[in-house]
């Protein structure tokens, strides 16, 4: 029964609800044959049995031309024969060519075809029936649906052109992810995964010498230290690569760290100044002054083409080369910015890069 019902009842389940709403129209349809003979009642509601069994299964490639030439016969037929004169059933075969998956040159020919019957159905109606029969309010409504039947199949191939590139653009946007994804594997792989076993090998050869010769054992686990931190700063951009946050963004979440570390923080002038792709720059010159600064205070100032962090703490010293300063120049060097360091009284960090936003800054403290 399932089986059956699939096969010549129920619409193909890739169409959802849409041909069942379709249906509703039908009841007008059915109200206009109220006033009939019972026999004409019959008769029409046994070619509109058939010209559903056809409109179902015209949703179907298979025999798809004979199925719409049978709705059109059917549709004119009823609508030119003064017994039933019932206007707007061919609009169920209008939508139904729109949202056809046939190529332009079908779609073309089946067009042709759909307005040759209501050009026919209804020219014939209108003269069999002289418009002097109809009143002004069933001229009006007459009108208005063979205005709509004649829109029918274009409004349904527009809405089918829409309907498939939203399609498209989801597969785009999931292949997207999936290529992503892979880079991000590439990534984890080729870096994370040799210096994993570098770092491990080095580990090994500390423990060996931690007895026999503890002054390479200590150089051994520097080298380890070194390579963690390297290895950190690239998972620091792969993460933010991953999840593009804004400058004011950055303030808010590194507000609190510092907070937890004892550093005051003020800012001055507008973060929007700062371009979304340098906000990892502040992120990591934050985090940085959190870390290794012994800072009591930071600022940081925005300014129309140039960002300021500035610390009290100890200074680079000799860490100059690390802490991510190398990941945070080539971010600089991307976009054609320039980063600059001075340590006097702590540490002073400058960043310029174009300046695409010339607004005023506004002075606030957090």
């Amino acid at each position: 029964m399932k089986n059956f019902l699939e096969k010549h009842i129920l619409f193909p389940k890739r169409y959802g609800l849409q041909p069942y709403l379709w249906l509703l129209f039908l009841l007008p349809v059915f109200a206009g044959l109220a006033h009939y003979a019972l026999y004409q009642q019959a008769i029409a509601t046994g070619l509109i049995l058939i010209f559903l069994k056809a409109y179902r299964d015209g949703y179907e490639l298979p025999h798809h031309a004979r199925n719409v030439a049978i709705q059109l016969i059917i549709a004119s037929f009823i609508t030119a024969n003064p017994w039933f004169a019932t206007f707007g059933l061919q609009t169920f075969t209008g939508f139904e060519i729109g949202f056809s998956p046939v190529s332009d040159k079908r779609f073309r020919h089946y067009l042709w075809a759909y307005y040759g019957s209501l050009i026919f159905s209804f020219g014939t109606a209108f003269i069999v029936q002289k418009l002097t029969t109809f009143s002004l309010g069933s001229i009006t409504w007459i009108l208005v649906g063979t205005s709509f039947c004649f829109l029918a199949p274009i409004i349904a191939k527009s809405m089918s052109r829409t309907y498939d590139l939203t399609k498209q653009n989801q597969a785009l946007e999931k292949k997207v992810r999936a290529l992503e994804r892979e880079r991000i594997a590439y990534d984890l792989h080729d870096n994370l995964g040799q210096a994993f076993s570098t770092i491990t090998l080095q580990s090994e050869l500390a423990m060996k010498l931690l007895d026999k010769n503890p002054e390479k054992a200590k150089a051994e686990l520097e080298k380890i230290a070194e390579n963690s931190r390297e290895k950190l700063n690239l998972v620091r951009e792969i993460v933010a690569g991953l999840r593009q946050e804004s400058s004011g963004q950055v303030l808010e979440q590194e507000q609190k760290a510092l907070e937890l570390a004892g550093i005051t923080l003020s800012v001055s002038g507008e973060s929007g100044f700062l371009p979304d792709s340098l906000a990892p720059v502040l992120k990591e010159a934050l985090t940085n002054v959190i870390h290794h600064s012994r800072a009591s205070s930071v600022r940081v100032r925005f300014e129309a083409g140039r960002l300021i962090i500035a610390d009290n703490g100890i200074g680079l010293g000799a860490s100059s080369a690390s802490h991510g300063i190398e990941g945070m120049q080539h971010r600089a060097t991307e976009i054609g910015g320039q980063l600059s360091f001075a340590s006097d009284n702590g540490t002073t960090l400058t960043l310029t890069f174009p300046d695409n936003k010339p607004e005023n800054p506004i002075e606030k403290e957090i």
